[in-house]
């Protein structure tokens, strides 16, 4: 099964969902819930962090694309604005990520 085929849409507002990180949400546009295969936005509040939890490091193939604003990778020490793109391979260690004045990522994970 692949994630389901829809038209273009307006995903519902009341969609969003906190994350465990305070100040960070996402949105779930598109799962295959038998495979994980997962499409979604990932909104920092201005201000918001995940130092609590390190860095990140998964099991899955996952893509990043800044829409909005720009994100900062605390341990490469380097800021990445609107427009800005990352292809990670699964294990590769990345973050803990800060957004000063806020951002909106698009992230493709593959398992």
């Amino acid at each position: 099964m692949a994630k389901p085929s829809r038209e273009f849409h307006i995903p519902p507002v009341d969609g969003w969902r906190p994350t465990p990180v305070p100040g960070v949400s996402e949105l779930t546009l598109a799962t295959d819930p038998d495979t994980g295969l997962e499409t979604r936005l990932v909104r920092l509040a201005p201000g918001a962090h995940t130092r609590v939890i390190g860095p990140f490091v998964h099991d899955f193939h996952e893509e990043a694309y800044v829409l909005q604003g720009s994100v900062r990778d605390l341990t490469l020490d380097e800021e990445f604005a609107a427009g800005s793109y990352a292809n990670r391979a699964a294990g590769l260690p990345h973050g803990p990520i800060e957004s000063i004045d806020g951002c909106l990522v698009l992230e493709v994970r593959y398992p």
